[in-house]
């Protein structure tokens, strides 16, 4: 069974949703970060499996989901670190870090620029740049338009609501049926979403920092901090993923030839919902050894 809080940070006010372990107050917690555009809702699959060992903490990050506004007013992957920060950070010890998508890339930056607060990395499906994007992904390339980013996603909140649950339903459970609760928690978010003044801003600033990361040729650039991760690191990809590659699960064969990887068969972008007792399975043996 879950909790819900809300916790004052400093990057804003952010829910913060618990589930206690089932072994007791020693166990270990990991810390898990949502894509672009989710929540809470995005773990209601694994969390309670992984609460079998571990206290297990999921937030939305700062203008996402039932949180609230960002102090500094913007939404993008540097407060989203932030926010992943301070939560890990107020566990007390290093945590078990699990991102997805987007989710992903903020626990990426987390494990190579404070590493001190991860014990482990698993990202799934992380949101590392594509050399060569799709069809698909025109819809984030609206978003991360200043220009008609805003614009777009207030179109999309205006879409008939069967039509806006189908789509998301069609990307978190890769044609499987989804949880009836989930249904019906993912409806008043939609219901909480039509009356926010900042959704359209936070969606389209964090979109914007996807573009920028797959232009950045910094030393800090995405694909270099990869190769940077010190702490064990386990990365998913998924085979019915429809927004980031399973073929760039190469790429990170050869960026850090040290990591731990799986090819989920059965699993789509996000493999959380699609196939929790898989990525279950595939995340306890990577901890395991760690």
């Amino acid at each position: 069974m879950w909790v819900d809080e809300f916790r004052e940070l400093s990057s804003g006010i952010v829910r913060v949703r618990t589930w206690a372990s089932a072994a007791g107050q020693l166990s270990p917690t990991v810390v898990l970060a949502h894509g672009l555009g989710g929540s809470v809702l995005d773990w209601d699959s694994l969390a309670p499996l992984l609460a079998r060992t571990h206290h297990v903490i999921a937030f939305d990050m700062p203008g996402f989901g039932l949180s609230g506004s960002a102090v500094n007013g913007h939404y993008g992957l540097e407060t989203q670190v932030e926010a992943l920060a301070e939560i890990a950070d107020a566990v007390g010890e290093p945590v078990d870090v699990i991102g997805n998508s987007m989710g992903g890339l903020a626990a990426l930056r987390l494990a190579v620029f404070a590493p001190e607060l991860v014990r482990s990395l698993t990202l799934l499906s992380p949101a590392l740049p594509d050399k060569t994007p799709r069809l698909v992904h025109l819809p984030i390339l609206a978003m991360g338009s200043q220009r008609i980013g805003p614009s777009f996603f207030d179109w999309y909140l205006r879409l008939p609501r069967d039509k806006q649950m189908a789509s998301k339903v069609e990307v978190s459970f890769s044609g499987k049926p989804a949880p009836q609760e989930w249904l019906d928690q993912s409806e008043e978010l939609l219901d909480h979403l039509q009356q926010s003044s900042t959704i359209a801003t936070a969606y389209s600033n964090a979109a914007n920092d996807l573009l920028r990361a797959a232009t950045d040729r910094s030393d800090d650039r995405p694909w270099a901090l990869a190769g940077r991760v010190s702490v064990p690191v386990l990365v998913t990809h998924s085979a019915k993923d429809q927004l980031v590659k399973p073929e760039l699960r190469y790429e990170w064969a050869k960026v850090l030839p040290t990591s731990r990887r799986a090819f989920l068969l059965d699993a789509g972008h996000v493999p959380q919902l699609s196939a929790p007792e898989l990525v279950e399975r595939t995340w306890r043996g990577f901890v395991s050894a760690v």
